[in-house]
Parts: structure tokens; C-alpha cells; sequence
């Protein structure tokens, strides 16, 4: 999954897809941890059910806010000129007033309804008719490469964290939080309850103890900044011998696969 993209699509959407879209990246993510807590072929199917359920809604939504358009009528017929096809900015506009050329409320046009807006209303420059089927065999092709290829890389994926080789970011994030939280709370309880120590250690003054825990927080807080500060991390990890269980009924080919 792709937070930004999750982000992105949040920061758009309305509050019923918001609350759909949320939901299903968490059950992801509780799934994904349930993999790594225990590697069994229930979990992985889990997990993939789930992943492919937000993928689902994702795929919508991206659609719905993000697909590519074009700006205006000319915009159009700029395209749909290069493209091959026969269009004249009247023909154009007609063919909008008539309803046949959606437009969205923006007064944009998203290029997958101008292209099948096309399939269905024009003709090509060399004045044959195209309804997409000279290019299915093709685009079948293409797409099942990329349908093999993405199989691949997700059952790769998936047998590296089955092998506990990656754990959830969110999860991870949090841990060091937490750890971060209890880091500055021993440090500073540490300073300001050991101060008075410090000076009858070395036999000082104890009117300057507050002086020493002003001088002791202030040097803290910069190793926190430091410990804080964004850089990369190289996290050696030992492949422990784990193996998927039931690999058939695991597999992205089963029977949640498309035929």
C-alpha cells in the first residue's frame, strides 16, 4: 500500500468513502501483523483478501479524484487529432451539447471518457470505422504480463514476510515512538531527581541545583534532536528458516484469482 496515495485520496474524498477507505487500510495492516505474528496459510489468505479489497476501493477512488484529464473542448480535439481520430472543434461541441462528450462539473474531460466517447462517435482520419476490437488481442497480451508480473512480485513479497524479513511501517513507527516517549521521561525524572546527588557528590553548592538541572535538561534536549532527526537506518536482519505453510491454497492464483 501506498500512504501518500492513501493521503492523497483522503485528503479529497468524501466522509462515507473516507471512513471506507480507512477501515480497509487497517484491516491490512492488522492482517499483515497477523502474518508476521504467525506464519500459516489462513493468515496470508487473510491478508490477501483484505489487500485486494483496498486495492478495489483504492483503484475507485484514485480514479474518481486523480484520473488524468483535459481542460477544455480544444483540449479534446488536440488529443483526439493525435490520436488519429476525425474531430472538428464543432463537431465537438455538438457532440457535448448532445450529450454524447461527458464533462465534468470542473469543466474538464477525463480522458477515458474522451477516448471511448471516440470509440463510439467517430472515425478514424483514414475513414474507418474502429470499435476497439483490431487491438483486444493485443491488450489481452499486455495484460496478462502485467497480471504475471505483479502475481510474481506479490507472492515474492509475501514469502519475505512470512519469513519475518519485513515488518509494518505503522507498527514500526510506533514502537520507536514509544521507545522514544520512555527515553525522554527516564532521562529528564533521571536529571531532576539526581541533581541534588550530583552536587553533594563533588561537594558543591546546593543553591546552584537548579542552575545544574537547567544545564543537564537543555544538553538532553539535544540528544533528543539528534536521536529525532530524520536520516536512514540500515537494519541488518537475520533470514530465519520459516517456510509457508499450505502454499497451494496461498497461492494468488487460487480460487480468489481471476480465470
Amino acid at each position: 500500500m501506498d500512504k501518500a496515495k492513501f493521503d492523497q485520496i483522503v485528503e479529497r474524498a468524501n466522509e462515507q468513502e473516507k471512513i471506507t477507505l480507512t477501515v480497509l487500510y487497517n484491516a491490512v495492516g492488522k492482517a499483515l501483523k497477523n502474518v508476521n505474528a504467525g506464519n500459516t496459510a489462513a493468515a496470508i489468505n487473510d491478508w490477501k483478501k483484505s489487500e485486494n479489497a483496498y486495492n478495489e476501493t483504492e483503484a475507485r477512488l484514485w480514479a474518481k479524484y486523480f484520473e488524468p484529464t483535459l481542460p477544455n473542448i480544444l483540449a479534446v480535439v488536440a488529443h483526439l487529432t493525435a490520436a488519429g481520430w476525425k474531430i472538428s472543434k464543432s463537431t465537438a461541441y455538438n457532440h457535448r451539447k448532445a450529450g454524447h462528450l461527458k464533462q465534468e462539473a470542473d469543466g474538464s474531460f477525463k480522458i477515458s471518457a474522451v477516448e471511448q466517447y471516440a470509440v463510439n462517435h467517430l472515425i478514424r482520419k483514414d475513414g474507418r470505422q474502429d470499435d476497439g476490437v483490431e487491438n483486444l488481442a493485443e491488450d489481452k497480451q499486455r495484460a496478462e504480463t502485467r497480471k504475471a508480473r505483479a502475481q510474481a512480485e506479490h507472492w515474492e513479497l509475501k514469502t519475505k514476510i512470512a519469513r519475518g524479513l519485513y515488518v509494518p511501517k505503522d507498527a514500526f513507527e510506533r514502537e520507536l515512538a514509544q521507545r522514544a516517549i520512555i527515553f525522554k521521561s527516564d532521562g529528564e525524572t533521571f536529571f531532576r531527581s539526581q541533581a541534588a546527588a550530583m552536587v553533594a557528590l563533588v561537594g558543591g553548592d546546593n543553591n546552584r541545583i537548579p542552575d545544574l538541572v537547567e544545564y543537564t535538561l537543555t544538553a538532553f534536549a539535544g540528544w533528543l534532536n539528534r536521536y529525532s532527526a530524520e536520516q536512514e537506518f540500515i537494519v541488518p536482519v537475520a533470514e530465519q528458516e520459516a517456510v509457508l505453510d499450505n502454499a497451494d491454497d496461498a497461492d494468488p492464483d487460487g480460487e480468489d484469482a481471476e480465470e
